[in-house]
């Protein structure tokens, strides 16, 4: 929305005009088009291998990239029926701007043989009121099947320099061993993905799946995305997309009572031989410190046991001596409390 003044255009909701004196002027409002705007994600559902008899799912993600509410009024797959909807699926419903909605399409593969069909998603996209997704799969007898507990992970507005930390499930559906690389972050300066005590390349058998911990540190004030492939040997998706976002903004001082109880610190920090880890306790737990490299490989366990009340300093002089130039993270773990502490070893 604008204002035109003279012929000149203001975007500001007060605005001051200079006048002379015996100036007229005329001001007219105009407003921007309101339009909803569909789009999806991923663009077609190709689920590649699935054991016959099975149940196979992928996340659809209806976004609307419009200004004005976006209406879904009808939704139905025409092709081969084993590819199906949630039951129930609503009829209708609404995905405000900027906003969206998630949906699972699922996949049972009766026979040995390939399947498609169309999804058809009836909108008021004035655009493209009707479009059509692709959705194509093989069924098959043998295979491992990589499933995600989620093909994007959000992780909204954090402080720059904190760390927040989300989980990843990742789960064998299939009915042979999956063997899954470790995923490629990067440099891993803003987001990283590990999981403790694990040794790359993994390996899940059926029905057998473990949690990653994916782990976002916005350097400045933006928004931040990665893809990263998550590659293995199954059969459905070897080499496996998915996003990580978020967007680091200024801090705010919130006081909050249950966090002062719990306090820990690395110092110096770009790390020297004589760094120590201070911790402040307002009462006795056992409290483990441990260390992990950007990969999530376990480097050494500075302490675990019990503290009490009180100020403690651990001297970091051992697990200094094993680390290369890179960055590492101290996990301070309490009966109460988690943190994760960002490090940097510059030679």
């Amino acid at each position: 929305d604008h204002w035109e003044i003279n012929g000149d255009i203001f975007g500001e909701e007060h605005i001051v005009y200079t006048l002379s004196d015996d100036a007229e002027v005329v001001a007219h409002f105009i407003p921007e088009d309101l339009e909803p705007a569909i789009t999806f994600f991923p663009g077609e559902l190709a689920f590649g291998q699935g054991v016959t008899g099975n149940v196979h799912d992928r996340e659809l993600r209806i976004r609307n990239t419009g200004n004005d509410i976006l209406e879904v009024s009808a939704m139905a797959i025409d092709g081969d029926d084993v590819f199906y909807l949630d039951e129930p699926v609503k009829d209708v419903f609404e995905i405000d701007p900027g906003e969206e909605a998630i949906i699972y399409i699922y996949f049972k593969p009766a026979e040995e043989q390939e399947y498609t069909a169309n999804l058809i998603v009836e909108s008021n996209d004035p655009d493209q009121s009707v479009v059509m997704l692709a959705l194509s799969g093989v069924g098959v007898l043998e295979a491992a099947i990589i499933h995600l507990s989620t093909d994007i992970i959000d992780f909204g507005e954090v402080e720059l320099d904190a760390v927040s930390e989300k989980t990843l499930r990742v789960t064998n559906t299939g009915n042979l061993s999956l063997t899954l690389q470790m995923p490629d972050v990067g440099a891993g300066d803003v987001f990283s993905i590990y999981a403790d005590g694990v040794t790359w390349p993994l390996t899940l058998e059926p029905d057998e799946d473990i949690n990653l911990r994916v782990v976002f540190m916005p350097p400045s004030e933006a928004f931040f995305i990665e893809e990263v492939l998550f590659a293995s040997n199954a059969g459905n998706l070897p080499e496996y997309l998915f996003i990580m976002q978020g967007t680091g903004v200024l801090p705010t001082t919130i006081i909050d009572p249950e966090a002062l109880a719990w306090e820990s610190r690395v110092y110096p920090n770009p790390l020297q031989e004589h760094s120590v880890i201070w911790l402040n306790m307002n009462e006795l737990q056992h409290v483990q410190l441990a260390v992990y490299d950007i990969h999530g490989r376990l480097l050494a366990v500075i302490y675990d046991g019990v503290l009490g009340a009180g100020q403690h300093t651990m001297d970091f002089s051992t697990a200094y001596r094993k680390m290369q130039a890179g960055m590492y993270f101290l996990v301070a773990t309490t009966e109460r409390h988690r943190e994760t502490i960002r490090m940097i070893k510059q030679y």
